[in-house]
């Protein structure tokens, strides 16, 4: 597939392509997560899981796979659970590597931490927002996650606006313009211009910035 910027990505076995910072931007503010059953973008998400993983580890480097986590869905969208094959799978691990490497992300992540802050965060987005019967498909039984705190960081990242639906317009719209700008800055492995960034979010209260 071809990117915002024109990247051609190929699958395992073609030539190699790496969306750049604006691509994540852009594509994460047009992709419906849910099958499109509401209006929540990537974009959101990512924020979302990354400041989550923040929270519970004080890593910044896991904060930045968190934002990162999912921006293989630039080239595969969303696939929602029952429908992602291992081939699929493969597909976006292979994207994965590319984006770990390409921000310096390629060890000293908790892979397991992601993966808990992703299905906690998935949990919390789709009870307020009001996902239909998503009580009953659950996971296997599981509990929705209950979280107050957590819940009310999801509530501060939609009313600043992470999820307008002018993110279609791209690079003229801010959340994309910052979203850019904090990749910009994790590329180039300034992680104290990426906290800086993300203070002036206003998302995090004092006692996550301690």
């Amino acid at each position: 597939m071809i990117t915002a910027s024109g990247v051609h990505i190929q699958k395992v076995g073609g030539a190699q392509g790496t969306p750049t910072n604006r691509d994540i931007a852009i594509h994460a503010g047009r992709i419906c997560r849910f099958g499109g059953a509401v209006w929540y973008t990537l974009l959101p998400h990512l924020v979302f899981v990354g400041l989550l993983a923040y929270r519970r580890s004080r890593s910044i480097p896991n904060m930045l796979w968190g934002f990162l986590h999912d921006a293989h869905e630039i080239a595969t969208m969303d696939v929602p659970r029952p429908f992602k094959c291992d081939c699929m799978r493969t597909e976006q691990a292979a994207i994965d590597k590319r984006i770990a490497e390409k921000f310096w992300l390629t060890r000293g992540i908790d892979l397991f931490l992601i993966k808990q802050c992703d299905e906690d965060a998935c949990d919390i987005e789709a009870m307020a927002l009001n996902i239909r019967n998503y009580e009953e498909v659950g996971r296997d039984g599981s509990p929705v996650h209950k979280n107050k705190e957590d819940e009310f960081l999801f509530r501060r990242i939609i009313s600043k606006g992470w999820n307008g639906v002018d993110t279609v317009f791209g690079e003229n719209y801010w959340a994309v313009r910052e979203f850019t700008a904090v990749l910009q800055d994790a590329e180039f492995q300034d992680h104290a211009a990426v906290m800086s960034r993300v203070r002036k979010w206003g998302l995090l209260n004092a006692e996550d910035l301690k």
